[in-house]
């Protein structure tokens, strides 16, 4: 049996009332010394140490998830406009290719929440490093998709790990403070636009050679390698 009181509306809250309560009574988050209690606890830092450096690391990594942006999303739209006719070309009829072109957007509803815990868990760097590697390997086999089978692969490993974008976002989030936030984010947006615009024509023009969209293919596989590395070498050795 637990009881419970609450304070009297009629009594301004100067009286309180017992009532019957078969819940344990809960602490009001004033009583633990903060708004939020004295059970929540701070989101974990980007890094370990981020306390005493994290101004460096802040002023290292953004730049580099800026560029990040920019070649996850040039690589990206370089691939994605040539899907529908390669799959085709691979001899899969119109029903086909769509139910795999879906698979991407299925598996990215189903993925993102599992990432973003995942990210939770691990720390953001760990977690787009590894959505990095992933993304490179679906690329890879893309490339060497002679087959559906090999094609639904690559799109299934995508599917799941790209969630680049979003994690680097919630990294730049971890990383700068407030009030150089927006301006940091916009930065990243924009040049992950200006990847999108280019991306499209580079494919394109790689298309018209023999074999373009396996060299298209390796080209992006190669940049997301690149973006890795980079990442990599600039978390191991912040500014």
């Amino acid at each position: 049996r637990k009881w419970s009181r609450c304070p009297c509306p009629a009594a301004g809250g100067r009286l309180w009332l017992s009532f019957f309560s078969p819940f344990p009574p809960v602490r009001s988050r004033m009583e633990n010394g903060s708004p939020g209690g004295a059970s929540e606890r701070p989101p974990p830092p980007a890094f370990p140490g981020m306390a005493s450096s994290g101004a460096s690391r802040a002023g290292g990594l953004t730049p580099c998830l800026c560029a990040v942006g920019f070649l996850d999303f040039f690589g990206v739209s370089m691939v994605v406009p040539l899907l529908s006719l390669h799959v085709k070309s691979l001899g899969a009829s119109p029903t086909v290719a769509g139910v795999v072109g879906s698979l991407y957007g299925i598996l990215q509803l189903f993925s993102s929440t599992l990432v973003g815990s995942w990210s939770d868990i691990v720390g953001r760097p760990h977690c787009l490093l590894s959505c990095i590697l992933f993304s490179a390997l679906g690329y890879f086999v893309l490339g060497m998709s002679t087959n559906v089978f090999l094609f639904a692969v690559a799109r299934i490993i995508v599917g799941i790990f790209k969630h680049t974008h979003s994690v680097s976002k919630v990294l730049i989030s971890d990383l700068v403070s407030e009030r150089e936030r927006l301006r940091v984010i916009g930065r990243f947006n924009a040049a992950s636009s200006f990847g999108f615009i280019l991306g499209p024509v580079v494919g394109g023009c790689l298309t018209e050679l023999e074999g373009g969209f396996y060299l298209t293919a390796f080209i992006c596989a190669s940049i997301f390698f690149l973006n890795a590395d980079s990442l990599l070498t600039t978390t191991s050795h912040p500014q």
